[in-house]
């Protein structure tokens, strides 16, 4: 595949990505009538639809190449944050690099950091975190100071999850879901770190 048609493929996985952020942000609009919501619903789910083509062709035609982890964690939460009434904010943490297809970790830590401001709701805090373990892991956490389990509200997030467990796995990783005492969930990620 030509380079320039994998980025406009890329780019294109990035904006509907934000476009997903717009309408999950329209759902929690409690002004909405039931026949908008059933719109917006239609709206976000076409949207996956393109999304998981997108993604499909470009992890298909994409090699891995070394992406910091930091940095494409801080444009999440910069775009989370924008859009969510939830606090999204990156927390100090080591810069560090993964040898991985860069669309495959934004899929990742998208739903996980979707999932996380779910649960947290519009005036929870959502934390997000990135270091390098001893052994040469990068550590990636999610917590959210929402219900936990099994308090939280039915939704999509285990399909958002299942996405990711999948995800991870592939790479060679692990994904656990803990619950936060006195309350919340923090999301682990472990992915070989680039060496």
């Amino acid at each position: 595949m030509p380079s320039a048609v994998r980025d406009l493929l890329h780019d294109l996985g990035h904006d509907l990505a934000t476009l997903s952020c717009l309408v999950e942000g329209l759902r929690d609009d409690p002004k909405l009538s039931a026949q908008t919501l059933r719109k917006v619903e239609l709206i976000d789910h076409e949207m996956v639809r393109l999304r998981n083509h997108v993604s499909q062709v470009v992890e298909r035609s994409s090699t891995p190449g070394v992406v910091s982890v930091r940095t494409m964690a801080a444009q999440l939460v910069t775009l989370v944050d924008e859009v969510a009434e939830t606090c999204v904010v990156l927390s100090p943490g080591d810069d560090v690099s993964l040898r991985i297809t860069e669309s495959v970790l934004w899929r990742i830590l998208k739903n996980v950091v979707d999932n996380a401001v779910r649960a947290a709701g519009p005036t929870g805090r959502v934390e997000v975190r990135a270091v390098l373990s001893r052994s040469g892991q990068v550590v990636v956490e999610v917590a959210d100071d929402g219900p936990g389990f099994p308090n939280g509200a039915p939704g999509s997030a285990s399909r958002g999850l299942n996405i990711v467990t999948g995800l991870v796995e592939a790479c060679g990783g692990s994904f656990d879901m803990r619950a936060r005492l006195p309350r919340g969930t923090c999301a682990r990620i472990v992915l070989q770190g680039d060496t």
